[in-house]
C-alpha cells in the first residue's frame, strides 16, 4: 500500500484554520437554519425529489382557485419561499458533501495505511513473542484488535 504522507503539524494547523472558518459558517447559518432534535426530525414528513416543481406549480395555479385555498391554511407565497429556501441550500450542500467525502476518505486511507503495516509487524512479533515476554507485552494491545472472529467466539464461549 502506498503511503500518503502528510506532515501532521501542517495538517493540524490546516485543520485548526478550517475549523475556525467552519465555526464562522456555522454561526452564519445558525440564525437562518433550523436544528431539530431527533424526536422532531422523526416526525417531519419526507418529500419525494419531484415535489418542489409540482408544489411550485400548484402554488401558482392556486391563485385561480381562491375558494379552495380559503378552505385550508394554504399560503402560496410561503410555499414558494420554502421551496426557494431549499433550492438555495443546494450549492452549500454540494460543497459540504465534498468536504465530508474528503474527511471520510482521509480517515479511511490513513487508518488503512496504519493498519496494514501494523498487522504485518504484529504477525511477525506474535511468533517471536512466544519466547520474549517484553515483546508479548508490547503487542498485547493489538491482540484484541487483530483477533479473528473464530478466536473471539472461543473466548466468548468460555
Amino acid at each position: 500500500m502506498d503511503q500518503t504522507r502528510v506532515n501532521n503539524r501542517a495538517l493540524k494547523q490546516t485543520v485548526t484554520r478550517a475549523k475556525a472558518k467552519l465555526d464562522e459558517v456555522h454561526e452564519l447559518l445558525a440564525a437562518m437554519l433550523p436544528l431539530l432534535t431527533d424526536a422532531q426530525r422523526a416526525t417531519v414528513p419526507r418529500v419525494r425529489a419531484d415535489f418542489p416543481d409540482a408544489a411550485r406549480s400548484l402554488a401558482v395555479e392556486s391563485a385561480d382557485h381562491a375558494d379552495v385555498v380559503a378552505a385550508t391554511d394554504y399560503d402560496a407565497e410561503a410555499v414558494i419561499e420554502d421551496i426557494d429556501n431549499v433550492k438555495a441550500l443546494d450549492e452549500l450542500d454540494r460543497v459540504v458533501g465534498i468536504i465530508r467525502r474528503r474527511i471520510d476518505d482521509a480517515r479511511l486511507v490513513w487508518s488503512a495505511e496504519a493498519y496494514v503495516p501494523s498487522l504485518e509487524l504484529y504477525g511477525v512479533a506474535k511468533v517471536r513473542a512466544k519466547k520474549d515476554a517484553k515483546l508479548a507485552r508490547a503487542i498485547e494491545p493489538l491482540a484484541e484488535v487483530f483477533s479473528t472472529t473464530r478466536k473471539k467466539s472461543k473466548q466468548d464461549g468460555k
